[in-house]
């Protein structure tokens, strides 16, 4: 900082002189205070504080929205609801979005700037054990439990009401073997455009199966892949019409999870992967809403709920941290229950 007052102290005066520094030696240490964040309110563990962030996942509340345990004011908020323009007041509890916003520097309000949803699959009703909590829509296994909402026919219902052939649209988290463990059911009317998320297998030219679902893309618009198109492996989207077990694709997208560096990131999955050098944990490959992505842990990751040894196959978390190289620089992860 350039000084631009001269101050005569007189040689000798030592004392005056020390009384004479103290303000200018006490604003430039809460200046470096101020910048190194201390003494602010921020996330636990060296979190996000004041900043823009991306948000990824389930809504928890209402009145403005809550994901992640912050509250997001949305009223200026651009809502997209499964590639199309929506509203605000179509966001309902259960949903998973991606939030791209700000978080303020008490950690418990922000302002989502754009909020996008898109949904597991959305599709037929195939079969319904209703002892087991489960069924099948359009070759994907849908798990429910007591944290699952049910929304649409104007009333409660559970799924003792559903019949084979009712259309669903389901948002959920994967688990390691594609099921999806579901937030949110929307029970909507026939005839509406079919489409379901998943990892590509068994591809043979122009047809590919997610799960139980074939797909056949011999006429689909494929969009954001490489030049040598769908490989087995890679996350998708596809759409179109499903007939006979069936869902013949006029459109097939990669789902990616990459960022850019120094985004501030929030997201809920399931550890797919435990990553290790010899004995030590140094991170994990997770399972999310927008693809797989991995994780870096170090000595200064906090954690709540749990501890780094709780860091298995299959355990749902939620990990905040930086993005470099397309790899989360983990400041917290917490165990979901």
């Amino acid at each position: 900082m350039k000084n631009t007052q001269n101050i005569h102290i007189a040689p000798g005066n030592t004392a005056r002189r020390n009384w004479l520094l103290l303000p200018a030696l006490l604003f430039i240490l809460f200046s470096c205070c101020a910048c190194a964040g201390l003494g602010v309110s921020g996330r636990a563990e060296g979190g996000i504080g004041g900043t823009g962030v991306i948000s990824v996942g389930v809504i928890t509340g209402l009145g403005s929205i809550f994901v992640n345990h912050v509250e997001f004011e949305t009223t200026s908020s651009t809502v997209t609801l499964d590639g199309l323009d929506s509203d605000e007041s179509l966001l309902q509890i259960g949903m998973i979005v991606k939030v791209e916003g700000t978080v303020n520097l008490d950690g418990k309000t922000g302002i989502a700037n754009v909020v996008t949803f898109d949904d597991n699959v959305e599709g037929p009703v195939e079969t319904i054990d209703v002892a087991g909590n489960r069924l099948r829509v359009m070759g994907q296994t849908v798990l429910v439990d007591g944290q699952t909402v049910f929304v649409g026919w104007g009333s409660d219902w559970t799924l003792a009401d559903l019949q084979v052939n009712d259309v669903l649209e389901v948002s959920g988290l994967q688990d390691i073997d594609g099921r999806i463990k579901a937030t949110f059911l929307y029970l909507k009317t026939a005839g509406e455009s079919s489409e379901v998320s998943g990892v590509v297998d068994n591809l043979n030219g122009s047809t590919f199966t997610i799960n139980a679902l074939n797909v056949d893309c011999s006429n689909a618009v494929l969009k954001d892949f490489a030049v040598i198109g769908i490989q087995n492996g890679e996350m998708v989207e596809a759409k179109g019409t499903f007939s006979q077990g069936i869902l013949i694709a006029d459109q097939v997208e990669k789902k990616s999870a990459e960022f850019s560096d120094n985004d501030e990131l929030e997201i809920e999955g399931i550890i797919k992967t435990v990553l290790s050098d010899g004995q030590l944990v140094i991170g994990f490959i997770m399972i999310t809403p927008t693809g797989s992505q991995q994780v870096q842990i170090n000595s200064g990751t906090g954690y709540e709920g749990g501890n780094q040894d709780d860091l298995k196959i299959g355990s749902r978390i939620e990990v905040e941290g930086n993005i470099w190289n397309n790899i989360i620089q983990a400041d917290k992860v917490e165990f979901e229950s």
